[in-house]
């Protein structure tokens, strides 16, 4: 070992360690004790022969080390990029951002998000939770730190009285096509104006495709071909950009890409408004620029407060899965007609059947294998 004693400005004496393992030389000084000197010696050789290397204690933040991974995350859209950054300002104004990647643990982590769930809804948790997730990874994979404390955390969100859950659990719900027939006539029949006749189009391709809103405003006269009856999406609109600054996008997955047959009451509706719209492009403002998520999005709330009706445009796609499978098309169809990855994605999270619906099932199964004419006070002699 070479270990070397050294006499401080103050008079105290403070021990140094200088050393050469398996080819690599380490070096530490200002030990209080030789003792502590000898077992650091000790502890990175006993490390070495176990792992193969020793990890430098890492002096980064979580911020630091946040930064450098968005740095090299080229492959991240940039919705997503904006989104994890939007989060990390939640990040930031915790003292957590500020501590070393080292020093952060389990218990730590568990207090920070224990904090973040009564202060933010359920997705600003979420991107914050995968912000985490992949700072982690990347210190790991950097030789920051020798263990991950994310490995163990679950996130729970089970606060019932925010107000995010309840918009969740609006999202379960679908809306019938009478209430959808009296939002859509609302917006014309006091204002009909070409902006809101416009939005209105917007609502009836949803209702009828199934498509997502940002999928929707970038359609354009070419993406519909009413000779063949069907309609291609191969773009989307960020649903963040504003108005007058949207464009169309790559879409979310490859299976987001895709040729679909056009329903009958579609197609009347587009070519009425084909005649009438003297732009490219379908969902557009009377100056022919996309029409806005945001905008669109006020004018459906405003138009759903006011009649009383729940009601947001992801519901017509909710609705569009629930009609496909009420309707008898097997989850095969719907999967591909909703342009899902997988088929777990169509069963479980847009096949909306309540009670009623399954009642309705069961009674058809049973009452066809009865026959007519049955002793119903024999059945249980």
């Amino acid at each position: 070992m070479s270990i070397t004693e050294r006499k401080l400005t103050n008079g105290k004496t403070v021990y140094d360690n200088a050393f050469m393992y398996n080819g690599v030389r380490y070096k530490k000084r200002g030990f209080a004790k030789k003792g502590d000197a000898k077992n650091w010696e000790i502890d990175i050789k006993n490390e070495v022969n176990k792992t193969g290397t020793f990890i430098k204690p890492c002096k980064k933040s979580f911020e630091d080390v946040f930064i450098e991974w968005m740095d090299i995350r080229t492959d991240l859209r940039e919705n997503t990029a904006i989104s994890y950054r939007c989060a990390f300002m939640k990040v930031k104004k915790d003292k957590i951002s500020k501590m070393t990647m080292e020093s952060i643990r389990y218990p730590t982590i568990k207090k920070f998000f224990n904090a973040l769930i009564e202060q933010y809804n359920y997705g600003t948790c979420k991107n914050v939770l995968k912000i985490f997730n992949g700072t982690f990874k990347h210190a790991i994979q950097s030789g920051y730190i020798k263990e991950n404390p994310m490995v163990n955390f679950k996130f729970k969100y089970d606060k019932d009285d925010n107000k995010d859950i309840a918009a969740n659990k609006e999202n379960d719900k679908t809306i019938s096509i009478n209430d959808f027939m009296i939002i859509c006539n609302e917006f014309v029949k006091h204002h009909d104006t070409f902006n809101n006749r416009s939005l209105v189009v917007a609502l009836q391709i949803g209702y009828y495709t199934g498509a997502r809103v940002g999928e929707v405003l970038a359609l354009s006269k070419d993406d519909i071909d009413f000779n063949e009856e069907t309609i291609t999406f191969t773009k989307r609109i960020d649903t963040r950009a504003r108005s007058g600054c949207a464009h169309p996008e790559k879409m979310k997955t490859k299976t987001s890409y895709a040729i679909l047959p056009l329903a009958s009451p579609l197609k009347n509706i587009l070519i009425n408004w084909f005649e009438e719209n003297p732009y490219d492009n379908i969902c557009v403002y009377v100056d022919g620029n996309y029409i806005s998520y945001g905008w669109l999005q006020q004018k459906i709330k405003n138009v759903s407060e006011k009649l009383n009706i729940p009601f947001h445009f992801h519901m017509l796609r909710h609705t569009y899965a629930t009609n496909l499978v009420k309707n008898g098309v097997s989850p095969a169809v719907a999967k591909k007609l909703l342009r899902h990855s997988n088929i777990t994605t169509t069963l479980n999270l847009y096949t909306h059947i309540n009670l009623n619906d399954e009642k309705e099932a069961l009674e058809n199964v049973f009452n066809k294998q009865l026959p007519q004419n049955y002793p119903k006070n024999d059945l249980l002699a």
